[in-house]
């Protein structure tokens, strides 16, 4: 296998991780109202920035481990990936019952990504 191939493994991991992110940079959206004309990024912009790349590093981890590997660390890394993403949306939304159903959102789809995963190895 030559360095450009990908795996199937690798192929369903990222398809998973991409409608994952797609899931939850829609939450963004309907959740995070900032205009801040002055600012080069808006507060939505720079959430959705580190939301991504929060994920894609889980991703990042996850591509080169065996099936074996993945099941016996996927609990640990995807509960520490809720835990940073919480504690972003715990410092980016202040709307107490937003910030509750866009965290509620969130742990969902990170859920669903873990099981998808599972599935798919």
């Amino acid at each position: 296998m030559s360095k450009l191939e990908i795996t199937e493994k690798e192929r369903a991991i990222m398809k998973e991780f991409s409608t994952c992110i797609g899931e939850i940079l829609s939450y963004i959206d309907i959740t995070v109202d900032s205009p801040q004309p002055e600012a080069k990024y808006s507060k939505k912009e720079q959430l959705k920035k580190l939301f991504e790349r929060t994920i894609y590093n889980v991703r990042k981890e996850i591509l080169p481990m065996t099936e074996t590997e993945i099941k016996m660390n996927i609990d640990t890394m995807f509960g520490e990936l809720l835990v940073n993403l919480n504690k972003l949306s715990l410092a980016s939304l202040t709307d107490e019952r937003i910030r509750e159903v866009f965290v509620t959102l969130v742990g969902d789809s990170i859920k669903e990504l873990q099981e998808r995963i599972l599935n798919s190895i």
